[in-house]
């Protein structure tokens, strides 16, 4: 049982009085570290003994904070107000087996912890154990299919591994497994759900893999598939530390940024909101695994144009892609951001398992360095190295389906 009198009140009474002065605030807060069941730690909980703890720090939370409303959002959008909000609650944070999700988070969402939370959170770590990151390599690059049917991630009936590519089946059954379990919750229409912690591959990261270029080619497929799945937030792990960071210590004093800090920082000031569907087609309209689209609107200030991420993980075959006719007329040019490895001295070959990154042939080196474009005619083709990845935004496309639901292809 969770005693918050044993230095917790202290703590969160501090965090409040922090908050009245405008010096800092409380976003979100939670208990403990994967405690769940099978999926525990240090600790093997049964769900209804963590919902009770939870419900214990509601109660406190909201007697410190007098029942002030609460806005994760709000408070990054209006820094001058956190002060009047109190702390999100969010919880589990486990990583359970996929045939235990259901069971346990219903469970613990009936308990009581469903009127406590305002977020469901889980861990994802579907690359396995660090240590075992080296077999992991070959199902990141080089994977074509031709002559099967486009993978729909909706039918997992399919027993082809490969259709699943670079995703497994696993990974989406459990995305529908927490989709289930939040229209379970007795006080919520839906809990929103984050994933509130996932670096790839667990024990500190894989070396050599989820701090290197590669490590994109699992990072963006994951991001593009949360944002189908109507995850709200997603949390890198980490930003310092360990074999999966986004920075890196160097001369004990200098953060310099590794390839996913590149991958995140594009995609969190460029894909808005709403998902499209995208699609690339080979010659003979057989979807091509090893080279990925996903399209989103632009963030919400630029509504009037399209984003689109194209990953091409194949080693060897460039990509020459027709554009959709709709955008090769638009009257201004569009804007590309080319993302790759350092060539190796040796063969001139992309240098996947870098620390360093390039955007538009030039390293990216510093957190702050700018996202500057490459800017080409509407009309022109699509080029895309291999083993990279570029996105793409079509200015004034005033697309429909950013109003509306639709689909379009590349091929």
């Amino acid at each position: 049982v969770w005693r918050p009198e044993f230095g917790a009140r202290e703590l969160l009474k501090h965090a409040f009085k922090r908050a009245k002065q405008n010096r800092s605030a409380l976003a979100a807060i939670s208990l403990g570290n994967e405690l769940c069941g099978v999926g525990g730690i240090a600790a093997h909980l049964p769900p209804e003994a963590l919902a009770r703890d939870f419900v214990t720090l509601a109660t406190e939370i909201k007697a410190i904070w007098k029942n002030q409303d609460q806005s994760l959002f709000s408070k990054l959008a209006f820094p001058s107000i956190i002060r009047d909000r109190r702390p999100m609650i969010i919880g589990p944070d486990c990583q359970l087996p996929l045939d235990a999700i259901d069971t346990w988070n219903t469970r613990f969402l009936l308990a009581g912890a469903d009127k406590a939370l305002d977020a469901l959170t889980y861990h994802l770590y579907w690359l396995g154990a660090g240590k075992e990151g080296h077999r992991m390599r070959r199902y990141l690059t080089d994977r074509q299919i031709r002559g099967q049917k486009k993978y729909n991630a909706d039918d997992l009936s399919t027993k082809s591994d490969s259709l699943t590519w670079p995703l497994d089946r696993a990974f989406f059954a459990r995305l529908k497994a927490f989709e289930r379990v939040t229209r379970s919750s007795t006080s919520h229409s839906k809990l929103p759900l984050w994933v509130s912690e996932s670096g790839g591959a667990y024990g500190s990261g894989a070396p050599n893999l989820t701090n290197t270029f590669i490590s994109a080619f699992w990072y963006l497929d994951e991001l593009a598939h949360m944002a189908r799945y109507s995850v709200s937030l997603h949390c890198r792990q980490s930003l310092l530390g360990g074999n999966y960071a986004l920075l890196r210590r160097e001369n004990d004093h200098q953060l310099l940024p590794n390839p996913d800090f590149l991958a995140t920082k594009l995609w969190a000031n460029l894909m808005g909101s709403r998902v499209l569907d995208a699609t690339i087609l080979s010659d003979s309209s057989d979807t091509l695994l090893d080279a990925r689209a996903y399209a989103h609107c632009r963030l919400a200030v630029n509504q009037n144009d399209l984003v689109v991420l194209i990953i091409n993980s194949a080693s060897r075959r460039a990509l020459f892609i027709d554009v959709p006719p709709a955008l090769t007329s638009l009257p201004a040019k569009r804007l590309e951001f080319h993302v790759s490895a350092p060539t190796t001295q040796v063969d001139g070959r992309p240098d996947i398992y870098e620390n360093r990154v390039l955007l538009n042939g030039r390293q990216f080196s510093q957190v702050d360095d700018p996202l500057i474009p490459i800017s080409v005619a509407a009309a022109k083709p699509l080029v895309i190295n291999p083993l990279s990845y570029v996105f793409v935004i079509f200015q004034g496309a005033h697309w429909p389906t950013c109003r509306t639901s639709a689909s379009f292809n590349f091929q």
